[in-house]
């Protein structure tokens, strides 16, 4: 028996070792093959300037950060571009956030589309959109999403309204990245039928965010408990995450890369 358990112990620190051996070559190929691609790239430019490789070498780095999850603090930074400050609101189990326009927001927000309005704002901030959730076990309930109309924001300014992606889509990003970050998988919302084209409004715009439709609250028996929860009549939503946040990280970073080009400084 001794011998018996001798061997397998050995078969067990031979396994280890050769994963460990094997999980080193795989290490070392992938060092090689990256060495090549740099070499390649130098190779190509060799009769250019040095400058030229530098920027290839850099879009090299900056296409494996890419990959990198798309955090909080980037989200805030293009909304300080643009002339808003983000606030977050909420105790508890609920949270939320506020987007306010302040002097000081707007007179640091990029201007390389045009100024900004010259209405000024002496006191105060105005709020242009806000979201409030409830956090249960496992998932995430918005409860209220109010942006300004396009109308009021352009009376604060034209770089505040012209984006490709507007104020409700990034309310709805900051929940996704903070329901990542609270390790919850899902969001739900209801898209109110209070009236045909508001309801066709709300649907659509959670459409636009990725939302799937889950299930319609109506009147009936049947839905009273959908109607305790929820409070009236609509389509419930469902919004996932990890999907939301993939879809929208490339156009954040590019629309931060186009901010740092233009010579944006934030503080």
């Amino acid at each position: 028996m001794d011998g018996i358990g001798f061997v397998v112990v050995n078969l067990v620190i031979d396994s280890s070792v050769s994963k460990i051996l094997q999980n080193r070559r795989v290490y070392d190929r992938k060092c090689k093959a990256d060495d090549r691609r740099k070499r390649s790239i130098y190779s190509k430019n060799k009769n250019g300037s040095w400058s030229t490789c530098k920027h290839l070498m850099k879009s090299l780095q900056s296409d494996s950060s890419n990959n990198d999850e798309l955090r909080m603090d980037e989200v805030v930074k293009v909304l300080e571009n643009r002339g808003i400050q983000v606030k977050s609101t909420g105790w508890g189990t609920s949270f939320g956030y506020d987007f306010l326009v302040t002097e000081y927001t707007r007179r640091n927000a990029m201007l390389n589309d045009g100024d900004l309005s010259e209405k000024t704002i002496k006191k105060g901030a105005i709020r242009v959109g806000m979201i409030s959730c409830l956090r249960f076990p496992g998932r995430i309930h918005i409860e209220s999403v109010r942006v300004a109309d396009f109308e009021q924001m352009q009376t604060l300014g034209k770089q505040l309204s012209h984006h490709w992606l507007q104020l409700g889509g990034l309310l709805g990003l900051l929940v996704a990245l903070k329901a990542k970050e609270m390790r919850i998988e899902d969001i739900y919302g209801l898209a109110i039928d209070d009236s045909p084209d508001q309801h066709r409004r709300l649907v659509a715009f959670m459409k636009r965010l990725g939302c799937k439709e889950v299930r319609y609250v109506g009147d009936g028996l049947e839905h009273i408990g959908d109607r305790v929860i929820w409070g009236g009549r609509g389509l419930i939503m469902k919004l996932d995450p990890e999907s939301t946040v993939q879809r929208f990280t490339k156009l954040i970073r590019k629309e931060l890369q186009n901010a740092k080009q233009a010579g944006v400084q934030m503080k």
